[in-house]
């Protein structure tokens, strides 16, 4: 006879079994989960990473467009606000970072560039030119973007340089003697946009506004070995005294040079000074320390209430020619209400007004202001130049000193001087006043429902040689 003991224990390894193998699929399933969501999170969050960089990387490299003065459109991008104001696409743009497309974009706010819409040259005439001639210094140099609706020619062995902006070439290839900077566009166009020239910046209000109909005392006043002179209106060319009895000083302010005024007017050793330097203008020739030397009122700029530097108006056949070892500075006329624009210093006056009438000085090969040939003058000429209709000429000898430094539009430019390197005789139209605001963006593009990433960059870029970019704002949406 045998015992049987209860079955009671029977199954109890199987529920256990049962149960951890219940518990670890839930622990799994669990981790499982958390991982395909953290996976799922990290490509996310790694692709939206991507498009950040990406939309950063597109701004960082707009910085870099807008401090090299690239073109877009064949004028200097947001040099000028636009009208009606629209952004503008940088050229290489959209362009491929982490994969994906961005977009950049600019726009001025406030402000503009120097020069003629941010072009150091602006040549008008399709028969007129650059031309560059040999001298004590075998290089001539401009800095900042150039357009040319004429040839580039040279007289003799000499070079042209070209830094700090690209060139425009619209009569064929850019020649080998025109050398730019690396990283700058040698563009060659067969058919050039219209020439539009932009109304005088700055004292085009004043100019406008201004009454010409009382002429200032020609002779000036005499102050101690200086001679000082009243903006307004000249039927006849001021009485300079010659520099070995002392200085001129013309006092801030719009001079407005008549048609009764004969042809040419020598300005034959003499020193002039005309108006307050504004600010970040720096004198060049040493005619400011002579004047003051000699007695002259120079203005200060508290002195001014804002009306810096002087502009001359050339109507009817009035056009002016420096010779001699003279010494010439004119600082380029801004108004107070400017806004930080560049400021101008000579204006081809293209219509009549008040009683006025245009400038009939005409054709590329007729020069509306100039420095003798084989002459040492020195002449420093700030603020922005515009003869569209007529030529500008440098010339000079081995002691001679020409720059324009705000800028030339002109039916043709020569370009001559002598040993002081880049000094000799230069053109520029970033050595002036002023600044831009410029609302700089990048935007990638999106793909599928993602959404797109914009980072936009508020600059302020200086006016100055090196068109010095302050960052004063950085914004990423995501």
């Amino acid at each position: 006879m045998s015992l049987r003991l209860p079955a009671r224990d029977d199954g109890t390894a199987l529920v256990m079994v049962l149960v951890f193998v219940l518990v670890v699929a839930v622990v799994v399933g669990a981790l499982l989960d958390q991982s395909f969501t953290t996976f799922r999170s990290a490509r996310v969050t790694s692709q939206l990473t991507d498009r950040v960089f990406a939309a950063n990387g597109g701004a960082e490299w707009g910085v870099q467009q807008l401090r090299q003065g690239v073109l877009a459109n064949g004028v200097p991008a947001c040099a000028v606000p636009s009208t009606p104001a629209a952004p503008v696409p940088l050229p290489g743009s959209p362009l491929t970072l982490n994969g994906r497309q961005v977009a950049v974009t600019c726009e001025v706010e406030s402000g503009s560039a120097t020069g003629v819409a941010g072009w150091s040259v602006f040549i008008t005439d399709a028969t007129g030119g650059i031309t560059v001639h040999a001298g004590a210094d075998a290089t001539k140099v401009v800095y900042g973007p150039v357009y040319d609706a004429g040839p580039f020619t040279r007289v003799g062995n000499v070079d042209l340089q070209l830094t700090n902006g690209d060139v425009v070439s619209c009569t064929g290839a850019v020649p080998s003697f025109v050398r730019t900077s690396p990283g700058l566009a040698r563009t060659v166009v067969t058919s050039c946009p219209p020439v539009v020239v932009p109304a005088l910046p700055a004292a085009a209000a004043s100019i406008a506004d201004m009454t010409f109909a009382a002429e200032p005392p020609v002779a000036g006043t005499d102050v101690g070995s200086c001679r000082v002179f009243e903006p307004g209106r000249y039927t006849v060319m001021p009485e300079l005294i010659p520099a070995t009895a002392g200085s001129n000083y013309l006092r801030s302010g719009v001079y407005y040079l008549d048609d009764t005024i004969e042809d040419l007017n020598v300005l034959d050793d003499v020193v002039v000074v005309g108006g307050a330097p504004g600010p970040r203008e720096t004198p060049r020739t040493g005619a400011r320390d002579r004047a003051i030397a000699d007695g002259c009122p120079v203005e200060q700029p508290e002195d001014t209430a804002g009306h810096y530097g002087v502009v001359f108006v050339f109507g009817g056949r009035s056009r002016v020619e420096v010779r001699g070892p003279s010494l010439v500075e004119l600082f380029g006329y801004v108004e107070p209400d400017a806004g930080g624009a560049g400021g101008a210093s000579v204006y081809q006056l293209r219509n009549e007004w008040g009683g006025s009438e245009a400038s009939r000085v005409t054709g590329p090969g007729v020069a509306l202001l100039a420095t003798g040939v084989g002459s040492p003058a020195q002449l420093a000429v700030h603020g922005a130049v515009y003869a569209p209709r007529a030529r500008i000429s440098a010339f000079g000898t081995g002691t001679s000193r020409v720059g324009f430094l705000g800028g030339v539009v002109a039916a043709g430019l020569d370009l001559q001087a002598g040993s002081f390197g880049p000094e000799g005789a230069h053109v520029s139209n970033q050595v002036a006043t002023g600044s831009r605001t410029i609302r700089l963006v990048a935007t990638t593009n999106s793909v599928g429902s993602e959404k797109n990433v914009s980072t936009t960059a508020m600059l302020e870029v200086l006016n100055d040689a090196r068109r010095t970019t302050n960052v004063t704002s950085w914004v990423v949406d995501q």
